[in-house]
C-alpha cells in the first residue's frame, strides 16, 4: 500500500507541475495579447490552440504517471497547479509585462507610429501627384502628331519630284519677257 500511495503522490505532483506549466503558457498568451493587442478572432484561435496543447499535455502526463487511467484527484492537482501559477507568479509576470507594454507603446511605438503616418501621408500625396502626372502624360501622348517616319505622305519626300503648278510657269515667263 505504501507503493501505491507514493505513486499517487508522484502522479499528483506531476499533474501539479503540468498545471503550473500550462499556467505559464497561458500567461505567455496573455502577454502576447497585451503587447500586440489581438483581435477577437486571433484570441479565439490562440485559446483554441492552447486548449489543444493543454489536452495533449494532460493526456501525456496522465499516460506517464497513471498508465492512462483518469483519476479526479490528478485533474484536481492540475487545476490547483494552474491556479497556483495564475494567482502568484502569473499575476506578477503579467502586471510587469503590461507595464512594460504600456511604456513601450507610450515612448517608442506611439511616436514611431505617428512618424510613420506622417511619412505615409506625405509619400501618399507625392505618389498621387506622380500618378496624376503620368496619367496626364499618357492622355496627352494620344493627342500628339504621329512621328515623321510614320506619316505616309512624308515618306521619300526628298526623292519625289516637285509638283507641277501651272501659274508659277506663267509668272516665270512674264518675268523673263520683261
Amino acid at each position: 500500500m505504501n507503493t501505491a500511495l507514493s505513486s499517487q503522490a508522484a502522479g499528483f505532483v506531476a499533474f501539479f507541475a503540468s498545471g503550473v506549466l500550462l499556467g505559464a503558457a497561458y500567461d505567455i498568451l496573455r502577454i502576447w495579447r497585451a503587447l500586440f493587442r489581438s483581435e477577437k478572432r486571433s484570441v479565439f484561435v490562440q485559446d483554441f490552440l492552447y486548449m489543444i496543447a493543454a489536452a495533449l499535455l494532460s493526456f501525456l502526463v496522465n499516460l506517464g504517471a497513471n498508465g492512462g487511467e483518469i483519476r479526479l484527484y490528478l485533474l484536481a492537482g492540475e487545476l490547483l497547479g494552474w491556479l497556483a501559477w495564475h494567482f502568484t507568479a502569473g499575476a506578477v509576470t503579467v502586471f510587469l509585462f503590461r507595464r512594460l507594454a504600456d511604456f513601450l507603446y507610450a515612448r517608442i511605438f506611439g511616436p514611431l507610429g505617428r512618424l510613420e503616418r506622417r511619412l505615409g501621408a506625405k509619400i501618399g500625396k507625392r505618389a498621387a501627384r506622380l500618378a496624376d502626372s503620368v496619367k496626364k502624360r499618357v492622355q496627352n501622348r494620344k493627342k500628339r502628331l504621329k512621328p515623321r517616319r510614320r506619316i505616309v505622305y512624308n515618306r521619300h519626300k526628298e526623292t519625289r519630284r516637285p509638283r507641277y503648278v501651272p501659274h508659277q510657269r506663267r509668272m516665270r515667263n512674264k518675268h523673263e519677257s520683261n
